[in-house]
């Protein structure tokens, strides 16, 4: 068995098949989205996407922030932006790591912004280093 994914950043519907399984970079941990899921609407986070195609082929990108919705057999994706794993330069993560934990911070919505370009930029390093 298997469902709909759909895929979609601001600038263009980057994925579209039937899969059996997401692996899905939540806010608050990994989430897995199998066949038969009850519906659900989730914050993502900043990490590794895993789409199973029905074949058992296997979409792996980096996912920044956005939502899930999984809702009568479908599951939408939309996200702020997405990498391929083999795109990502471990140099310029790097650089974008540093300069994320050297931005000062004191309102809640600076520290929600740096804790945002922090999360972004791991997950780039650590796409980087596989």
């Amino acid at each position: 068995m298997s469902f709909t994914c759909t895929l979609v950043t601001p600038v263009a519907e980057v994925f579209e098949k039937e899969v059996t399984y997401a692996n899905l970079p939540a806010h608050d941990g990994q989430l897995g989205v199998g066949t038969g899921r009850a519906p659900l609407l989730a914050r993502l986070g900043a990490g590794e996407l895993t789409l199973t195609e029905k074949d058992g082929k296997q979409t792996r990108l980096i996912v920044v922030g956005g939502f899930a919705q999984i809702k009568a057999g479908k599951l939408v994706i939309l996200t702020d932006e997405t990498h391929e794993l083999g795109s990502v330069k471990a140099d310029q993560a790097q650089k974008d790591l540093a300069a994320a934990l050297e931005t000062k911070a004191v309102s809640a919505s600076e520290v929600e912004r740096k804790e945002s370009r922090v999360a972004r930029a791991r997950a780039l390093l650590k796409a980087a280093q596989n």
